[in-house]
């Protein structure tokens, strides 16, 4: 009689408790179910976008390949336009610089390339624009802009990075800290690469002797 007793109680303690917080249990396992399934079809939209711009840009290399520039640069210009947030857009950006540097549209270039830095605080995207607009920069006689991009080395690449601070330091007419970068530049070197090695020393050579 006393289980009983006891099994009764527990039922009617459920039963008050579940009164109390039944309806804040529905409505939250409702909201988990409806996140899961909001979280899901992000994510599928997500892959889509992936998906079609990497079809597009495949596109674009194609055309790259066929040398048809024209039909490249629309291409690249569609997927910034439409996939923005993924990585091909960042990579349509570069293509697009790549082909202002080649018909020397230099501040064009800047330009695109100002916006993948802008838009890449850190990582791959960041390092080779900021790299790649730091070139532009010194080519456009701006060394200190170049040398801001350049402050941080990041991981592999010592030698461009540092290739590239010795040529703003001298377009400076700083050559002791251009010396001191080319010297950076030709320790980080593969040792097997002579014609890198021959490209530094070159311009370790260029510039005058310092104390």
């Amino acid at each position: 009689m006393s289980a009983h007793l006891n099994d009764q109680e527990l039922i009617d303690s459920l039963g008050r408790w579940w009164k109390k917080y039944g309806n804040y249990i529905v409505v939250v396992v409702l909201s988990a179910a409806v996140a899961i399934a909001v979280w899901r079809y992000w994510e599928n939209v997500q892959d889509s976008k992936r998906d079609s711009a990497s079809a597009y840009y495949q596109l674009l290399l194609n055309d790259v390949a066929n040398k048809q520039t024209s039909s490249a640069v629309s291409q690249a210009n569609f997927i910034i336009q439409n996939f923005p947030d993924t990585g091909y857009a960042n990579m349509a950006e570069l293509f697009l610089a790549q082909t202002e540097v080649s018909q020397n549209n230099l501040n064009a270039a800047q330009q695109q390339l100002q916006v993948v830095v802008k838009q890449n605080a850190a990582g791959p995207f960041h390092d080779i624009a900021s790299l790649r607009l730091a070139r532009v920069d010194l080519a456009l006689q701006q060394p200190q802009a170049a040398l801001n991009l350049l402050a941080n080395v990041p991981a592999g690449y010592e030698v461009s990075y540092n290739l590239s601070r010795g040529d703003a330091y001298a377009q400076m007419q700083q050559y002791k800290q251009a010396y001191l970068s080319y010297q950076t530049a030709l320790n980080a070197a593969d040792t097997n690469d002579k014609q890198l090695q021959e490209l530094v020393q070159m311009r370790i050579s260029s510039i005058p002797a310092t104390n």
